[in-house]
């Protein structure tokens, strides 16, 4: 993704532009369930989980939270590639880019080139559903 803008938790839940990116549990489609918009801000500066993929039924799940919540930014890209579980396979000399969650980008200047040379032969946005999505749901 190309980062194009930076919001904190509080800022991504009020935001009207990802107000639908908050699970609707009440309509029937998995899509409307899958939203990633899931930390309503309290009053007191913590944060509620609300039902989702993360979440059981409508109680929280700490490991999660404390997780996700460990980040304090939220990154809002419209120039994405999303490959869900069957992402192509990066070429050995791109091998440096394979890195855990919460890394900082300190890759050489060649490394980046050459990963945006290769992911610009793919298209851009959803090119496969997440790798757990039922294959009988076409939403």
């Amino acid at each position: 993704m190309q980062v194009e803008e930076i919001l904190n938790y509080g800022q991504y839940y009020h935001d009207e532009r990802f107000s639908e990116k908050i699970p609707n549990y009440s309509k029937r489609k998995l899509i409307y369930k899958r939203g990633d918009n899931i930390y309503k801000p309290l009053p007191n500066g913590a944060f509620r989980q609300l039902r989702s993929a993360h979440s059981k039924k409508c109680h929280e799940n700490p490991k999660a939270k404390a997780v996700d919540l460990s980040g304090i930014n939220i990154l809002i890209a419209r120039t994405f590639r999303y490959f869900g579980g069957c992402g192509p396979e990066l070429p050995e000399h791109l091998d440096t880019l394979k890195a855990g969650r919460g890394h900082k980008c300190r890759f050489q200047p060649e490394t980046i080139t050459g990963f945006l040379e290769f992911i610009e032969k793919h298209p851009l946005g959803l090119n496969a559903p997440p790798s757990d999505w039922p294959s009988d749901d076409d939403s």
